[in-house]
């Protein structure tokens, strides 16, 4: 024996299955990890004597494939001198825990810890194309950090963010 619904309780049911599907799926979509790409810091300038190290500011972006890794110093920067850009990225299975840092040296011409490629913009920017295929399984990035020989170091303050979530309305 079918159940007679009538034309009002159907139109109901029509329209309440869909409202339900997409709150179910805003829900599993609220706590899904992403990365932190977009990151930007500013130093205050004339705080080093040496303006080849004064670090202006340090940032990241999404660049395709890779994580665009930037910094601007006050002066020119030199193949003598080493300049330190470090992703934080966190493990999602030990969120409490400190970042895992990811640090990339540009010296004399080359990116040291892990040939990626640099390069030096106008002489006073240095860009690392960080490939995001270079994150562990489950690692997601929470920040960045800039240091120079001598200059203000942004090292540690990014460690303890929390993984960013894609709908972080939860």
């Amino acid at each position: 024996m079918a159940l007679k619904l009538s034309r009002k309780k159907k139109l109901v049911i029509l329209l309440a299955i869909p409202i339900v599907a997409i709150i179910a799926i805003v829900i599993l979509l609220a706590n899904t990890p992403t990365h932190r790409f977009n990151n930007y810091h500013v130093d205050e300038e004339a705080d080093v004597s040496d303006k080849d190290i004064d670090i202006l500011w340090v940032k990241s972006s999404d660049y395709g494939d890779y994580v665009l890794l930037e910094m601007k110093v006050a002066g020119k920067i030199r193949n003598t001198y080493r300049y330190d850009i470090s992703v934080v990225a966190k493990d999602m299975k030990n969120e409490h825990e400190e970042g895992f840092i990811y640090r990339c040296t540009y010296f004399n011409g080359n990116v040291e810890q892990y040939n990626f490629f640099g390069r030096v913009v106008n002489e006073d920017a240095l860009q690392i194309l960080f490939p995001k295929s270079y994150f562990d399984e489950g690692f997601y990035m929470i920040g960045l950090e800039g240091c120079t020989r001598g200059d203000f170091c942004r090292e540690g303050m990014e460690r303890h963010n929390d993984i960013l979530k894609l709908l972080p309305i939860f």
